[in-house]
């Protein structure tokens, strides 16, 4: 019982020393190296902004913090009543006030790599929606 308090203590303390992520990218974009568009712009809120870079397209979608480094963004527009909504999950590998590097892991059919993409960070643009979770 002492060593499961021991190791809930020590996850809280851990987490409290974890860098803020979170807060260092609201309200910033990032844009994938080599590329004059694609990437993500967190809002101030809980909306995350996809960008593709074939006429800058975006998706709406709202961010869910899984822990310091990781976070999961999650697709708002409901596309078909039977389907669940698509799910990207991306973890801060590293980052600088002007650089962010993102590892996306795997989650489809069979076996291949994870992702490792870099981006530049510039302030972002995108409104706030003004309906919040």
């Amino acid at each position: 019982m002492n060593g499961a308090i021991l190791s809930v203590l020590l996850l809280v303390a851990a987490g409290a020393k974890a860098p803020g992520h979170a807060a260092a990218l609201a309200g910033k974009r990032l844009i994938m190296n080599d590329t004059e568009c694609a990437g993500l712009e967190f809002t101030s809120g809980h909306r995350v902004f996809l960008y593709a870079e074939m006429g800058c397209q975006q998706l709406e979608t709202r961010v869910r913090w899984l822990s310091a480094d990781t976070f999961m963004v999650i697709e708002t527009a409901r596309i078909r009543e039977e389907c669940p909504p698509r799910t990207w999950v991306y973890q801060v590998v590293k980052r600088s006030r002007s650089r962010v590097t993102l590892r996306e892991p795997w989650t489809g059919w069979g076996a291949l790599k994870d992702s490792t993409l870099d981006y530049r960070i510039v302030p972002g643009e995108a409104p706030e929606p003004a309906d919040q979770p």
